[in-house]
């Protein structure tokens, strides 16, 4: 995997250029707001809208983890 420099970009554009090159998975595919774009601004409010989540319990080995309820527009 190619490393990637972040140095010198704000917060609010890397979690944008990172939700803008993700796809819908699962039950999100049926969000109307999954297949939009998110803009630098819109990232930029989202950690206040957001509320942060503590992972109380870790899956078994080889099993992905999805937290109920998580996500932004179905990501």
């Amino acid at each position: 995997m190619a490393r990637v420099n972040i140095a010198g970009l704000g917060r609010a554009a890397v979690l944008a250029a990172l939700f803008n090159h993700t796809e819908p998975l699962g039950m999100g595919t049926y969000d109307p707001l999954a297949h939009t774009k998110l803009s630098v601004e819109e990232a930029q409010q989202l950690p206040d809208s957001v509320k942060p989540r503590a992972v109380t319990a870790l899956p078994e080995p080889g099993r992905a983890f999805i937290a109920p309820g998580g996500g932004v527009r179905g990501r």
